[in-house]
């Protein structure tokens, strides 16, 4: 099992380089987190149960990008950080009253 810090420095590492630049030139992924699989596959990162660490591996590959290293291609849904909250169309229905304990709520 890798941790993320071990992701980074494992992409970060001179040696591994030729490596995550093929991944990164192949034509079948179009999002970052087909990318972040693909890394995963190659490199082996998996957890404890065997299932690609893609959330670890993307945060490294944001790292890298930063760092000037790699480049990404522009997230998919850039709006939702930016996103305004909604509002509800019904009202909240009022508070009900609650006993003061535990042992009055019944049972």
């Amino acid at each position: 099992m890798f941790q993320q810090n071990q992701v980074l420095r494992t992409l970060s590492a001179p040696c591994n380089g030729e490596r995550l630049d093929r991944v990164l030139a192949d034509d079948r992924w179009q999002y970052r987190t087909q990318i972040a699989r693909g890394v995963c596959e190659e490199f082996g990162f998996l957890d404890a149960r065997g299932e690609p660490q893609v959330s670890n591996c993307a945060q490294a590959l944001l790292k890298l990008e930063a760092r000037g290293r790699i480049v990404l291609p522009k997230p998919e849904n850039c709006n939702a950080a930016n996103a305004e909250p909604r509002r509800r169309e019904e009202r909240v229905p009022e508070r009900v009253a609650l006993p003061n304990t535990v042992h009055g709520a019944g049972g």
